[in-house]
């Protein structure tokens, strides 16, 4: 083995000792460390030869963990796979002698699952823990659960450039340390877009500029320039224009390229190079030789899209520390600048914070892993931050259809099989459902189509416009498969497409789906077969032939009931007698949608609405863009009973009796409803609708006065007070059932007080305790009261005209530990002049400040010398 060359020194080599003794100690040490500090390479290998190994070290992205590793191993004079290796997706480097092992996220998670007691790890390091990944955070959660019962002796290290520590020192009982500063200054310049100048061409600007920099500094910073853009298309664009101005040689970095192409953007060339990347190169990789950084200040994130029913890339700002993040990579091997393609105005504007992908992603998944590991009840896990209640019992309901979880919330056959597989349990479920009926690689196709955008719209709309198909998806399928008469894709759009359904192909790879109950919700088996293997095969002992119909189109046929398997809360009924053009039609849950012009299946009464876009401007429902046909027959035996719909355009709820498929209307029979009947069908409808729309988004019209009483409800549980928490998300979605009581419409639901009905279902003490610790209002020395306002940051706060606190000499206070008032002092016409907790020290001090310039504007107030003895204001006359 070649002996390891010198290692240059960096800012986190000083810590090594004290963060080993404190792991030893604490057993979890949380390290903040500036961008290019040396983190990521210096701490796992100092880690493992202090004894605390063998360690892994989880990464949020491939590209980091294979960086990392490279470093790490070259850092120690090894190949990788030796002491420090890597293991990501369809990749891994390790052998019996590793110590070092550096995964991501997602790959660490299964790995929790499969081994909970994480035999042959000694420490977990997680790196970039700021960017707040749904996988990073549940791996997290895990791995404190696993110290806490099996493993005394495992530990924890969470390190980060820009995370605030103190949540994570609360969560995991960890020491806290702080790395000196950053190696390299970094110089910032902010470049404001000139009129509606395309990204492309600010991308130009910003290029020459940081050029001009490098050329005026000479050859002590790099030559390279990074340029951050939120997608692949933006770089293919940005790759054009700059080859356009010869403006030099460009690289492409994305989460889209091979590994090799990957490792070789992040390799300085022979001549200076403009790497173009996504915030794949955010964190954790060093590019030697960079010397400036241009910022578009853009990225995607994964968001539910409950549309569509999994997570969609959405274009946003970054936020702060993204931007300190991105600013860094021009300060690890030398001076650098960082090029803003904003103004200084509008950073003003970016959030300091990063949003938990905790909180807006599909939670499907994560549950369903929670489910393998052996916790069928979220709300009783120990989250390291907790997501909304209402996502979660969607994300449950979901689980429940596509045969994941039982009526229990136990893991079946089918979810351990969609727990391990790294995509959305739905695009799984599809899957699954493909390949036991014979279509594996047409249903791969299918979750790719579903999972990008749509870039074979244009494409068909060469075809007759009011042509009728029994799938949009079957039709964009078999353009792919060139369906004589049918036009020729994109060559690029196809070549994308078969990219995905190729790796979805890859994840059922080495699977056994032998034995597994159904997918979906219609409890048969595969067309009343036994289970069939990837290969379409029977079980043990069966014939060779394909699980499907037997008719000429049974793999049509087979990829159409695999949808349904997929998508069972998605089925819909057209309603009869509305507008050809637009008909409209009726989800599973109650909620209305119209069929776009751009859908093809309208033939049927029943279908599946795949995908939904948001409808015309002033229209409350949806538009079915992509749909694909359901027969009556798939939906087994049907349950006669009163049935009600919500129906979103006119906010009524239409009552009828009925033959129901889960809660949806098939077909009405003759009989109207009344009475107490009638109301009970009304507030079921209420409920399902409130629940699957999301009860945040359905209750209450005074958002303002929810969250209020939450923060007052959250200050007198912290100083002791015996009440219950109130959260109004989790408080409608527990009280669904009784908040829906009387209500008949859905301007019903608007008007529900979510505030009154928390307040009203307290008990006496209860309520004399919520008083006594965080009074709604106090009475100030005129006998008049004003209401008191809790900030979670700033405690409760008193706003009132200062004429109205004459009298008062000292700052008032609330409760048994006497909290004082945060008093914000306002003028005559309301508006705050001064925010102050010393009451005492404002009168003796800048009262006569505020007196002065007060008093010539309004002669018509009082303005004592000696406010703290003057005579209370009288109360101010109502008028009539």
């Amino acid at each position: 083995m070649a002996s390891p060359p010198p290692l240059p020194p960096l800012p986190v080599d000083a810590l090594v000792g004290d963060l080993c003794a404190a792991l030893r100690e604490r057993r979890a040490v949380v390290l903040r460390s500036p961008t290019g500090s040396g983190k990521t390479t210096r701490v796992p290998v100092a880690l493992e030869a202090a004894g605390l190994g063998p360690v892994v070290l989880v990464e949020p992205r491939r590209v980091a963990a294979r960086a990392a590793a490279a470093r790490m191993a070259h850092e120690r004079g090894e190949r990788v796979g030796e002491s420090v290796g890597y293991a990501v997706r369809f990749d891994r480097k390790v052998s019996a002698r590793t110590r070092v092992t550096a995964v991501t996220e997602g790959l660490f998670l299964r790995r929790v699952l499969s081994d909970p007691f994480l035999e042959g790890v000694g420490c977990v390091v997680f790196d970039e823990f700021h960017e707040r990944h749904l996988d990073g955070d549940l791996g997290l959660s895990l791995v404190r659960q696993v110290m806490a019962e099996a493993r005394p002796d495992l530990t924890v290290c969470v390190l980060s450039a820009t995370l605030e520590p103190a949540p994570l020192e609360a969560f995991l009982g960890a020491a806290v340390l702080d790395s000196p500063g950053r190696l390299h200054p970094v110089a910032v310049e902010h470049q404001e877009p000139i009129g509606r100048e395309r990204l492309e061409e600010q991308v130009v600007r910003g290029v020459r500029r940081a050029r001009a920099w490098i050329a005026e500094q000479g050859p002590e910073v790099g030559r390279d320039v990074l340029v951050f853009l939120p997608g692949k298309g933006e770089i293919g664009r940005a790759e054009r224009a700059l080859a356009a101005r010869n403006l030099g040689p460009t690289v492409p970095l994305h989460g889209g390229l091979d590994a090799q192409s990957q490792d070789r953007a992040l390799r300085p060339g022979p001549k200076p190079r403009i790497v173009l990347a996504t915030n794949i190169a955010e964190s954790s990789v060093t590019l030697d030789g960079l010397g400036a950084v241009v910022d578009t200040g853009l990225m995607r994130v994964p968001r539910l899209d409950e549309r569509v029913g999994f997570d969609r890339l959405e274009l946003t700002r970054i936020p702060m520390p993204s931007v300190e993040q991105r600013m860094g990579r021009a300060g690890r091997t030398g001076p650098g600048l960082n090029v803003r393609l904003w103004s200084l105005r509008d950073e003003r504007d970016f959030l300091a914070g990063v949003e938990p992908e905790v909180a807006r992603v599909d939670l499907s998944g994560a549950l369903l892993s929670l489910a393998d590991f052996g916790e069928p009840d979220p709300a009783a896990f120990a989250w390291f931050e907790a997501p909304p209640p209402a996502r979660v019992a969607s994300a449950l309901e979901l689980l429940g259809r596509l045969g994941g979880l039982d009526a229990d919330r136990r893991l079946t056959a089918l979810g351990s099989v969609l727990a391990r597989l790294p995509i959305a349990p739905r695009l799984g479920g599809l899957l699954v459902a493909g390949a036991r009926r014979g279509v594996l690689e047409r249903a791969a196709l299918a979750a790719a189509l579903l999972s990008e955008r749509d870039v074979l719209r244009r494409t068909l709309d060469e075809l007759e416009p009011r042509r009728v198909h029994e799938s949009d998806l079957l039709e964009r399928i078999e353009l792919l498969e060139g369906v004589p008469g049918f036009p020729r894709p994109p060559r690029w759009a196809a070549s994308e497409l078969q990219r995905v359904a190729n790796q979805l192909v890859r994840q059922l790879e080495g699977v056994d789906l032998h034995g597994l109950e159904s997918v979906g919700v219609d409890g048969g088996g595969v067309d009343g077969r036994e289970a069939v293997g990837l290969d379409g095969r029977e079980g043990p002992g069966g014939t060779h032939e394909r699980a499907a119909s037997s008719a000429a189109d049974d793999e049509d046929e087979a990829l159409l009931r695999a949808l349904f398997d997929a998508f069972p809360d998605r089925v819909a009924r057209v309603r009869p007698g509305g507008d050809e053009d637009a008909p409209r039609a009726v989800l599973v849950g109650g909620r209305g949608v119209q069929l776009g012009a751009a859908c093809r299946v309208r033939a049927s009464e029943l279908l599946l609405a795949l995908e939904l876009v948001p409808g015309p401007r002033g229209e409350r429902e949806d538009v079915v863009a992509l749909a694909s046909v359901v027969r009556r027959a798939w939906l087994g035996e049907l349950v006669e009973a009163a049935a009600c719909e919500v129906d979103e355009a006119s906010g009524r709820v239409l009552a009828t009796r009925a033959l129901v498929w889960n809660g949806l209307v098939v077909e009405e029979k003759p009989g109207a409803l009344e009475g107490a009947e009638l109301q009970a069908a009304r507030e079921e409808a209420l409920a399902r609708y409130a629940t699957q729309r999301g009860v945040e988004r359905v209750f209450g019209t005074d958002a303002e006065a929810a969250t209020g009483l939450a923060a007052r409800v959250a200050h007198a549980r912290a100083q002791g007070a015996d009440v219950p928490a109130f959260e109004p998300a989790s408080f409608a979605a527990k009280q669904v059932v009784g908040l829906v009581r009387g209500c008949k419409t859905l301007a019903d639901l608007a008007a529900v007080d979510l505030a009154g009905a928390y307040l009203a279902g307290l008990a006496y003490d209860a309520k004399q305790a919520l008083e006594a610790e965080a009074p709604a209002r106090v009475k100030l020395p005129n006998g008049e009261t004003a209401a008191v306002r809790y900030d979670p940051e700033r405690g409760p706060i008193l706003a009132a005209r200062i004429q109205q606190l004459f009298g008062w000499q000292a700052t008032p206070t609330i409760g048994r530990a006497r909290v004082p008032l945060l008093l914000e002092l306002c003028a005559p016409n309301g508006r705050p002049q001064q925010i102050t907790s010393d009451l005492a020290g404002f009168w003796s001090g800048s009262y006569a400040l505020v007196r002065k310039d007060l008093r010539g504007r309004y002669p018509k107030h009082p303005w004592p010398e000696d406010p703290a003895s003057a005579a209370p204001v009288p109360p101010r006359r109502r008028r009539r």
